[in-house]
């Protein structure tokens, strides 16, 4: 392969004499269908949105290096899903998504690493796929390559950007691993039938093969020299390298900003750069050879001339340390001094893009309530001058709408309870008590936090000491409602599994309870009691 010398003063054309090489080493060709993108449609089942439309475009290629001694298949991809995945799970502290994209073609399967979801837009795999190597010799009728599956492995993270664990046995979806950080989504084809071909690659023998040698023949008579026709001119092979797009911004009086995209076959693992001359006697006059790209593909080149217009070149560096030409030039001009900086942007030649369809429009997805019912159990523990708890049992159905704003509303209900209570620290009291709900409860789920307010009346059917009744009756209760604030204990409340709730709440005085009711109400009157309960999903 002929190199790009940065100090050298003129340049042979580089790309037709690699196809001359490869030419006359190969002695005969692979060669691969043109990629063409792919679109497919899937149902794919995201834990806690469900069943949601996700459209996949693949976009298959080859490494050029396979004209040698095999091939790499090369699959570009883009996910478009049609639910907002980052606020699905906001309800449950998500505030970020990392997703990792499994396709398979055929049978060869590849992962991609994990990347973070985007707020909007698809997302772009990015590294492409890539499946092989695959042998190039003798092979026929070739390799043919369909989409065959479609699948994801998410990672939610918290505010602190640490993943959220889920228990893989309580998740609405089926996991494959038991790993509590990741979550495993699985696609199927929607519709089932659909175009899923992604490309055919053939090729021959790539070593010639000997001629057999021809039986001796008489010595033949001279003949008359024929005049020779005239020869053809050779076929032009095709260019075996890729033509990527070279962009130019924030051009100052010194330098300027170079970024390319697109990919660049065996020089993909290579690093990558530019080299740039000054337009003196035909680009002669060399700055400095070469600038390191980095991970977005772009590389700030500086201490240029201001008011000099330049040539650049996409150049890789080799294990040897010398650089490869890889990209036609393209000018551009840094702006004199004293002058405003507005760049002066002539772009690099680039092909006719092939045309991608475009994507289906993602619909906007109206969040529905989602309903859950718990059995609770748990204790209220009285501060008054009356001591002691109180077993609470009974029954809570929420609704919780998610992503949007996690708001919760539901119905309480608490069955009616007695226990032994001790007043003014010495008097044993057997009391009977009821929670009459007053209205729905409400409150909301964000980031992973619950925070619901209940309103229940308190009653006092029977309140007795020493066996004697001392107050109660079907109108024994407290004159005003009272609000118990419930927020939840653990880390992360997920409503698919429940988890544990606790709060405080007052008594007031009492009324309807006989004629002792001033006597027994300045024993239970007061606030700071606690009631701490344990959902568990019905």
């Amino acid at each position: 392969m002929r190199t790009f010398h940065p100090r050298a003063r003129a340049h042979r054309p580089f790309r037709s004499s690699v196809v001359a090489a490869l030419a006359a080493v190969a002695g005969a060709s692979a060669f691969a269908a043109p990629a063409q993108a792919l679109t497919t449609t899937h149902s794919c089942a995201f834990p806690f949105v469900d069943a949601q439309p996700v459209t996949l475009t693949t976009t298959p290629g080859t490494d050029p290096a396979y004209v040698v001694d095999g091939f790499t298949l090369t699959v570009g991809a883009s996910v478009q899903p049609g639910a907002d995945l980052v606020g699905a799970f906001a309800s449950v502290g998500g505030r970020s998504v990392d997703i990792a994209t499994t396709i398979s073609v055929g049978g060869p399967t590849a992962t991609s690493p994990f990347q973070t979801v985007p707020a909007s837009g698809p997302i772009v795999v990015d590294p492409a796929f890539r499946f092989g190597r695959f042998p190039a010799n003798d092979y026929t009728p070739g390799y043919s390559f369909s989409l065959s599956r479609l699948a994801f492995t998410l990672i939610v993270k918290g505010a602190n950007g640490q993943p959220i664990p889920f228990d893989p046995a309580t998740t609405s979806t089926p996991q494959t691993d038991t790993d509590p950080d990741t979550l495993q989504v699985d696609c199927s084809f929607s519709p089932p039938e659909q175009n899923k071909f992604l490309i055919s690659v053939r090729g021959s023998i790539i070593t010639p093969q000997p001629s057999p040698k021809p039986p001796p023949t008489p010595t033949p008579t001279p003949t008359p020299t024929p005049t020779p026709s005239p020869i053809a001119p050779p076929t032009p092979s095709p260019d075996p390298f890729p033509a990527p797009t070279v962009t130019v911004s924030d051009v100052t009086q010194s330098g300027a900003k170079l970024c390319w995209s697109g990919t660049l076959g065996q020089f993909d693992s290579l690093e990558r750069g530019f080299y740039v001359t000054a337009k003196e006697d035909g680009f002669n006059a060399t700055t400095d050879p070469f600038f390191a790209s980095d991970a977005n593909g772009c590389a700030t080149v500086a201490g240029l001339d201001p008011g000099v217009r330049y040539r650049y070149f996409l150049v890789a560096r080799k294990a040897d340390g010398e650089l490869a030409k890889i990209s036609t030039a393209g000018d551009f001009s840094t702006t004199s001094a004293g002058a405003t900086p507005t760049p002066t942007v002539i772009p690099t030649p680039t092909p006719t893009p092939t045309a991608i369809p475009e994507s289906t429009p993602t619909p906007t997805v109206i969040p529905e309530p989602v309903a859950f019912s718990y059995a609770l159990a748990g204790t209220a523990t009285m501060k008054t001058l009356t001591k002691g708890s109180l077993p609470i049992t009974g029954a809570l159905d929420a609704r919780i709408v998610r992503p949007v704003n996690g708001s919760v509303t539901g119905n309480l209900s608490l069955n009616p309870s007695s226990g032994n209570l001790t007043a003014l620290g010495f008097l044993p009291v057997a009391a009977k008590v009821e929670f009459v709900t007053a209205e729905p409860v409400s409150g909301n789920l964000v980031d992973g936090k619950l925070s619901v307010n209940a309103k229940v009346r308190i009653k006092l059917p029977s309140v007795k000491t020493l066996g004697i009744e001392l107050a109660g009756g079907a109108n024994c209760q407290a004159k005003q409602i009272s609000s118990i604030a419930l927020s939840s204990t653990q880390p992360t409340f997920v409503p698919e599994t429940g988890g544990s709730i606790a709060g405080t709440f007052a008594i007031s005085n009492l009324t309807g309870c006989g004629f002792l009711t001033n006597l027994v109400s300045p024993l239970t009157q007061g606030s700071g009691n606690l009631i701490a309960l344990n959902l568990t999903r019905k």
